[in-house]
């Protein structure tokens, strides 16, 4: 029983730790790297300050529409705002049940689809989940290493293409 409960204080003050540090960096930036391929989230930059303008995988540049803020709105859910545009990502209301649901920025109205939390999947990535689908943050599986590759939501399956890393850039 002891052992038990070392156990979980031991979780308890790791899930407590990883959340402090995303807290106390809400002012840095972020670029999201995926496990497979290691490209980064990427906003399109000639529609950035459009609601609805698409989310892509593109090699890192140091852009500001690949750059990511990360601001806790509510326990243990963030909004992602992009730094280029100040829009958030936003999972398409009318399919967020729904496996390839599109993720999109839109400007920031408190909606559930705009909350994300990230779980820990192995200490350097995460798996970054919908509030109101629970649906991870997914790379197409069959373009990760191509410039341009979309990104949805899908159910968690474990796969490279559904874990992120935060890489803290000027």
């Amino acid at each position: 029983m002891n052992c038990r409960r070392f156990i979980v204080g031991i979780v308890l003050m790791m899930v407590f730790v990883n959340s402090m540090l995303i807290a106390q960096s809400s002012r840095k930036h972020y670029k999201i790297v995926l496990k497979s391929g290691q490209k980064s989230l990427d906003a399109w930059s000639n529609k950035v300050n459009q609601n609805g303008c698409g989310l892509q995988l593109w090699d890192y540049a140091g852009q500001d529409n690949q750059k990511w803020r990360f601001i806790k709105v509510e326990n243990g859910y963030y909004k992602i705002i992009n730094v280029a545009s100040g829009k958030c990502l936003d999972a398409w209301q009318n399919k967020v049940h729904e496996n390839g649901c599109g993720v999109q920025l839109w400007s920031f109205a408190n909606q559930d689809n705009q909350k994300w939390k990230l779980v820990s999947v192995d200490g350097n990535y995460y798996k970054i989940l919908n509030k109101v689908s629970g649906k991870a943050l997914d790379a197409w599986i069959d373009k990760t290493n191509q410039n341009g590759c979309g990104i949805q939501l899908w159910d968690y399956a474990g796969q490279s293409n559904q874990m992120w890393k935060l890489v803290v850039v000027n």
